[in-house]
């Protein structure tokens, strides 16, 4: 559970929690107290990074396999050198993917 809950602190960077906080206002949830909406964001981060987890690795090339497996995962920058190495679209790839989970979680 500590791995996953630095992973989610690492994932949330102010541009996400802007977009969760989005997300949640959209969907109508807007009075509700600090605590709750922290709870909320939260939970849906988790969400969000696998929703674009996934949308990155059905774009990604299977020759690119290899690399990704001997890559060193612990460094970020690495990482996303790599995906932006591997995939020149990457910023539309994320930009539909979270278009797409917004969508979905508002309804």
């Amino acid at each position: 559970m500590q791995d996953e809950d630095a992973s989610t602190n690492a994932f949330l960077t102010p541009p996400i929690r802007l977009f969760l906080e989005a997300c949640l206002w959209e969907k109508g949830i807007q009075k509700v107290g600090e605590k709750v909406k922290e709870d909320m964001i939260l939970d849906l981060a988790p969400r969000l990074q696998d929703w674009l987890w996934q949308a990155v690795f059905s774009q990604l090339p299977e020759d690119a396999l290899p690399e990704w497996k001997s890559l060193e995962k612990d460094d970020v920058q690495s990482v996303w050198n790599f995906f932006r190495a591997k995939l020149p679209n990457l910023d539309d790839i994320m930009e539909k993917a979270m278009a797409e989970f917004k969508e979905i979680y508002v309804g």
